[in-house]
């Protein structure tokens, strides 16, 4: 594996009583989409924000191409982020707010142009910026995190306020820019769009890295050896094979996932009980179902579940 384009030491971040940073460490490798997932207070945004050197840490370091943030001459040129789509001036346009930023960093305006087409924000580039939806204020941090052509990117949260076609986007563009050679990170809450996304995750939890592994590697370890299970005779089923010592849940209107005995087995015992299926086969986990069973122990707050409904 080529050498990461960020490196994350040991952080530690203390305010007042609060442990924010408990020891996080973790790389961000070139060529793939890096998910940093983890319930809220685990130090996500904190860690994105030591990064970039806007918060300074108690202990550890985080280098981006092997030299901290305000080590960087045209920072731009190296690491590329939207943490806040907010952080813009109201009253000017999108072209105008990047050719801003553009000038700071000594860019030509032909850049801004690119970026502007590249994020799809060509017909509303001349419109005040203060006027954009979430969705085009996310294209248009983007388009600035891109205009110094960085072999890094850092994204905070990118698939807030997107719709159904700005997800769809979002998923190919985040793809495109590591099969173009950059180190990807992104902080994202929707398993599901970082499912379909990201190639390795790190899940964060209490200030820590809790687990740092490929998707599919952590889908894998939460699939187990189970089987999925479709029928219309649940009840039956679940009698036949709890006597053969299994442990048999039910996830879904005809579907059951079946513990401790291989896919052929449960075949068996289903038909040698004339019990009927529609379908067995090896559970895969989703990566909300695998993100949930890790950070069991690491979100603060959990709420009731809720009552049932009087009948």
């Amino acid at each position: 594996m080529s050498a990461p384009g960020i490196v994350v030491a040991g952080l530690r971040k203390r305010y007042g009583a609060a442990q924010a940073l408990d020891g996080m460490s973790f790389s961000v490798h070139p060529g793939l989409v890096t998910g940093f997932v983890g319930p809220n207070g685990a130090g996500k945004s904190t860690t994105m924000r030591v990064i970039l050197g806007l918060v300074a840490v108690d202990e550890g370091t985080a280098l981006i191409e092997g030299k901290p943030y305000r080590g960087l001459r045209r920072p731009l040129a190296h690491v590329g982020s939207l943490l806040d789509p907010a952080a813009l001036h109201p009253s000017r346009s999108g072209r105008d707010h990047l050719l801003w930023l553009a000038h700071s960093q000594g860019l030509a305006a032909r850049r801004v142009d690119q970026v502007i087409e590249q994020v799809g924000l060509s017909p509303a580039a001349r419109r005040r910026a203060g006027g954009y939806s979430l969705g085009m204020r996310q294209r248009l941090g983007i388009a600035a995190a891109l205009l110094g052509d960085p072999p890094i990117v850092m994204l905070d949260e990118p698939f807030n306020g997107m719709d159904p076609e700005g997800i769809v986007w979002m998923r190919g563009f985040l793809r495109s820019l590591a099969a173009q050679g950059r180190a990807v990170l992104v902080s994202s809450h929707l398993m599901s769009e970082l499912q379909d996304t990201a190639d390795h995750l790190v899940v964060a939890g209490r200030g820590r890295a809790i687990a740092d592994t490929s998707v599919a590697g952590l889908i894998a370890a939460a699939s187990g050896n189970r089987v999925a299970l479709r029928t219309t005779a649940g009840p039956d089923a679940t009698t036949v094979l709890a006597r053969a010592g299994t442990t048999v849940t039910a996830t879904g209107r005809d579907a059951l996932t079946v513990s401790g005995l291989p896919s052929e087995r449960v075949v068996t015992l289903l038909r040698a009980s004339a019990v009927p299926f529609a379908e067995v086969s090896a559970y895969r986990a989703t990566l909300e179902e695998a993100y949930l069973e890790l950070t069991r122990d690491a979100v603060e707050f959990h709420a009731a579940t809720p009552a049932e409904p009087p009948r």
